[in-house]
């Protein structure tokens, strides 16, 4: 869990994955633009208990999210080319654990690349820090 918390303190750090967060964190997350991503193969691989345990948890962290418009990811976290899924299952199951349609499509098809863009435009020296960008007039 310190971990986690100085994770979300770092705008360094993309996103979180695995964890659950308090409200301290969740806080810290929006404001240092550090997304919280959820596993699917955890929810696939639990059963009985384990996984209605995850999907508690995963609805305490979604109504965080959604309360301090933390950047959300969906991703598959396979470990093999049979764990994959394509965008649409991961999305229809997401629906199944109480995401909005456009909550789902966003942490599965925008925010990745969103992350992916900031990290290219940091790396070109384009974006100084969150917020801060250089413009050039040509």
């Amino acid at each position: 869990n310190n971990a986690m918390r100085a994770a979300s303190e770092r705008s360094e750090v993309d996103f979180i994955s695995h964890a659950f967060v308090d409200q301290i964190a969740a806080h810290n997350c929006a404001e240092n633009n550090v997304g919280l991503a959820f596993d699917v193969s955890d929810f696939l691989d639990a059963f009985g208990i384990r996984r209605a345990t995850l999907i508690s948890k995963l609805h305490f962290n979604l109504e965080l999210a959604r309360k301090y418009k933390i950047p959300i990811l969906l991703v598959t976290g396979s470990q093999t080319v049979f764990g994959l899924r394509n965008p649409m299952q991961i999305i229809a199951l997401a629906e199944s654990f109480g995401f909005k349609h456009e909550e789902a499509v966003k942490a599965v098809m925008h925010t990745p690349f969103e992350i992916v863009k900031r990290n290219r435009d940091k790396k070109k020296g384009i974006e100084v820090e969150e917020g801060v960008r250089i413009v050039k007039n040509g």
